[in-house]
């Protein structure tokens, strides 16, 4: 067993494992990196679950696009976030063909079968 420490130890004893697993320490080093050098534009994260989505966007005050947001609210938050009054979203695969951003300038993808 290799010991997680600091904030980061807190951080995974309060979330689920199922939804750690697939973001190690480091795709979240980098991820905090990426939020930090691309602050003033706007970006989309990706990821493959539920709880990915909801565990980055409350650690990072973003937020989670998945299949338990209302219809009406998702329009909204989409159409916000193209007159980028959203910076950034966190999404499940539920936009992978329903959704087009031209002035999309960052994507991260943090895992799934995004094409």
């Amino acid at each position: 067993r290799v010991p997680v420490v600091d904030a980061w130890g807190e951080l995974f004893a309060e979330q689920p494992l199922a939804a750690t697993i697939c973001l190690s320490r480091g795709k979240w080093e980098v991820l905090e990196h990426l939020l930090a050098k691309h602050a003033d534009e706007q970006l989309l994260i990706t990821v493959e679950r539920c709880e990915q989505a909801r565990l980055i966007a409350a650690t990072f005050g973003l937020i989670p696009i998945d299949g338990s947001v209302p219809a009406a609210q998702l329009k909204d938050y989409l159409e916000r976030f193209r007159r980028r009054k959203i910076r950034a979203l966190v999404a499940t695969h539920i936009l992978d063909d329903s959704a087009d951003f031209p002035e999309l300038s960052v994507m991260i993808q943090m895992g799934g079968f995004f094409s």
